[in-house]
């Protein structure tokens, strides 16, 4: 068992269930004793970079290990059959289409609505088309960008929650380009090599991906509706 996260926890329900190789992190701080259930090194040390912790950590431990040689940029690949179904559902809109994800798991992620609904409207009006997702938790948001667009730039706006993640990865793959909080269906759509403006803010860089395209300021609130712009419009062209 190799375990990506550095809780004494699970080592010790690793160690309870028997399993008899058990690789991970090795444990920093007040959580060094998941070592002591943990029976294959090395260990890794804490990291204290600039980028986003977790991905170096695992990088390390994978490296340290042999399962690979070097770090790797996470990709995945949509099933046919989703992408033909999802090709069809957007076959109508104009092939410059801008998806926007804008889920966020706290409030310091969250870009807003409004500034969504701002920066799809731009992108309506130029000619492109915006496709804005999220699940039944982002649900109240995607209504508030609707509602905040005007009627008569609707038409090549759709608003979707598709049923799975493998879905929206579908869903990702027919656009251009890539805008949204932190969040994960942002990094899921840069897997697909969907080209990906992230709205960052002051928070730890994404360099497991170097063709993310980070909007850094001094906080997510901070950065412009122009920024944004600027940024999508470096990869999506008017229809």
């Amino acid at each position: 068992m190799v375990i990506f996260g550095d809780r004494l926890r699970y080592s010790f329900l690793a160690y309870l269930a028997g399993i008899p190789i058990r690789i991970g992190y090795g444990g920093f701080g007040v959580s060094f004793l998941q070592r002591l259930f943990l029976n294959r090194k090395p260990f890794i040390k804490p990291y204290a970079g600039p980028c986003i912790t977790n991905y170096m950590w695992a990088t390390e431990l994978m490296m340290g290990h042999g399962f690979c040689a070097g770090p790797l940029v996470p990709r995945l690949s949509v099933p046919a059959e989703l992408s033909a179904k999802w090709s069809k559902e957007l076959a109508s809109l104009p092939e410059s289409r801008a998806v926007f994800v804008v889920g966020a798991s706290d409030k310091v992620k969250d870009w807003g609505a409004s500034n969504f609904a701002a920066l799809a409207s731009e992108l309506l009006a130029s000619g492109c088309a915006v496709v804005c997702l999220g699940g039944r938790a982002e649900r109240q948001i995607l209504e508030r960008i609707e509602s905040q667009i005007r009627p008569d730039l609707r038409e090549h706006l759709r608003i979707m929650s598709p049923p799975s993640v493998l879905d929206s990865a579908a869903v990702a793959s027919h656009c251009r380009v890539c805008i949204g909080n932190d969040t994960g269906m942002l990094h899921v759509a840069a897997a697909c090599e969907v080209p990906t403006v992230l709205i960052l803010g002051h928070r730890r860089l994404p360099c497991h991906d170097p063709a993310i395209d980070s909007l850094i300021a001094p906080s997510v609130a901070q950065v412009s509706v122009s920024d944004a712009l600027q940024a999508v419009s470096r990869v999506i062209r008017p229809a």
